[in-house]
């Protein structure tokens, strides 16, 4: 996920303005700093200037939400400065447990001005809620103009979900393998329709 992240912060053109929010249960803008408290239970987001957030978790690794204020992600210039900065975020921030789709989408949702396009990786899945989370964003981003393009990176558990998320808001979704290959989501159905094709069929005696 590092290198395919940093990929798309290095093709960044310097016209444009982005922002990167991390995610597992917990969402922070890129840069901050998570404390996870022992037992999985609550964790803690340090910001600019001292800021501190708080995330309290109800229980299994899909089940986190905001107690309290929501950090505010800011707007970056591409400048080779922030790339550069940015890609060593990349490079050096730290895995952190659990994973919730509905955190970093909902910090994306309130950046002003709203995002023309948002880029949303995974790789895991957020359980059986991820069908619905997809549904609900996919409508909240055609509503809004905003275009949701997705990658799912070696979980096919998660491309359906994703697929959804995508196609839902006139984004595009693709699956990343082991071997770091990007497939195309038409290029995935074909696949798949061409496996079922070969499958052998008995008859019973």
């Amino acid at each position: 996920m590092r290198a395919e992240l940093s990929d798309s912060v290095n093709k960044l053109p310097h016209s444009k303005k982005y922002q990167m929010i991390f995610f597992a249960g917990p969402a922070w803008v890129a840069g901050s700093k998570v404390s996870m408290q022992k037992g999985n239970k609550a964790a803690t987001v340090s910001g600019e200037r001292g800021h501190k957030f708080k995330w309290i978790c109800g229980g299994g690794a899909h089940n986190w939400k905001p107690d309290g204020k929501k950090q505010k992600a800011e707007w970056i210039d591409a400048s080779d400065k922030e790339i550069k900065a940015s890609g060593k975020i990349v490079r050096n921030d730290p895995l952190v447990w659990g994973t919730v789709w509905q955190n970093p989408l909902e910090l994306a949702f309130d950046m002003d001005p709203l995002p023309n396009v948002i880029i949303f990786m995974t790789d895991g899945s957020t359980g059986n809620k991820a069908m619905a989370t997809a549904e609900k964003y996919s409508k909240l981003a055609k509503r809004k103009g905003v275009i949701i393009n997705t990658i799912s990176l070696m979980e096919p558990k998660a491309a359906v979900a994703m697929k959804k998320l995508a196609e839902g808001s006139g984004g595009t979704f693709s699956l990343i393998n082991q071997e770091g290959k990007k497939i195309k989501a038409k290029d995935l159905a074909k696949k798949k329709a061409k496996k079922g094709k070969g499958k052998k069929t008995g008859k019973k005696k």
